[in-house]
């Protein structure tokens, strides 16, 4: 039996209202938070309708209400599609101090899960800060000394710049294609 809509974690709705800001099939939706499609069309019906009305913040309160937002939005999913020849891992969120616990867990479990080339898929990255540019290096050079091959694909534009400004292209690769970083991965 499904727990009721209030029952879900907090993080769910989240991700939830994420997707269906981004208009991501409801069908994926439900793929990707493990719940039934009945209870995503229900739940995007009631983001839909819903409409919050607040009174005009004073200063204060706008500054505070705006820390409180920015601390809410950052997230981090990670999702893992293997290939007959390679992984994708598509990243979506920030990659951040406070996030970069999360990517390196997960980049632990899929380390030792195999020997395939690795493709970062950063399209959905809305921010990056500098330890999340350390991070990325860092599992690179780790991949790279245990002889993997490790690549960027398709990063945001959000991010681009900020990519460029720490010449991250010179160091890891970067493909706009999985056709790209497999050509480039087995040559």
């Amino acid at each position: 039996m499904l727990p009721k809509p209030s029952q879900l974690p907090k993080d769910t709705y989240h991700r939830l209202y994420w997707y269906a800001q981004r208009n991501v099939d409801p069908h994926r939706i439900a793929a990707a938070l493990n719940l039934p499609v009945k209870t995503v069309f229900h739940l995007i019906s009631r983001l839909k309708s819903e409409t919050i009305v607040s009174p005009v913040p004073t200063q204060k309160t706008a500054v505070r209400l705006q820390r409180k937002l920015s601390e809410e939005t950052i997230f981090l999913d990670i999702f893992v599609f293997s290939k007959t020849r390679y992984t994708v891992i598509d990243i979506n969120g920030s990659v951040c101090k406070e996030t970069i616990p999360k990517l390196k867990e997960e980049f632990e479990k899929i380390a030792g899960a195999g020997w395939l080339p690795l493709a970062l898929r950063m399209t959905d990255v809305q921010n990056i800060d500098t330890t999340g540019i350390d991070a990325l290096l860092s599992l690179h050079h780790d991949f790279k000394k245990n002889g993997r091959y490790l690549a960027i694909l398709d990063p945001s534009p959000r991010i681009e710049p900020f990519f460029k400004q720490h010449d991250l292209d010179e160091k890891i690769p970067i493909f706009g294609t999985e056709r790209a970083f497999e050509e480039s991965a087995f040559s």
